[in-house]
């Protein structure tokens, strides 16, 4: 079958974000430079009251980004066939007559070949 319009298939692939919760590490003793040791409070984060919202004996939990799921979506499109015009240009009248031929010759008797002389 020879269409008016050429279809055609795209792969766009498009990447999304993987996060898993990971429990939060302990914090070690953290030194500056200098090889002194700094207070606590400057040894982590600042506290924002997150922690108040763990409950007991849970660890405290943070999101770590993983890697990068890629997912392909497949897009259908349509152009124009420009061999359509050319194609499409029919003689159907011309056809339907040559077809009409053929079919009225292969109606007709056959022809047999002559039989065997028969001299006696």
């Amino acid at each position: 079958m020879f269409l008016p319009f050429e279809t055609t298939l795209s792969l766009w692939f498009s990447p999304s974000p993987v996060y898993g919760w990971e429990p939060v590490p302990p914090v070690e003793a953290v030194n500056d430079p200098t090889g002194a040791a700094l207070p606590d409070a400057a040894a982590g984060a600042v506290s924002d009251g997150a922690g108040a919202c763990t409950p007991a004996g849970l660890p405290a939990m943070r999101l770590v980004f993983k890697g990068v799921k890629w997912t392909a979506y497949p897009v259908f499109g349509m152009r124009a066939n420009p061999q359509y015009d050319a194609v499409s240009q029919t003689r159907r009248e011309e056809d339907e007559q040559h077809l009409s031929d053929i079919l009225r010759e292969a109606r007709k008797a056959p022809k047999l070949p002559p039989g065997p002389k028969t001299d006696w």
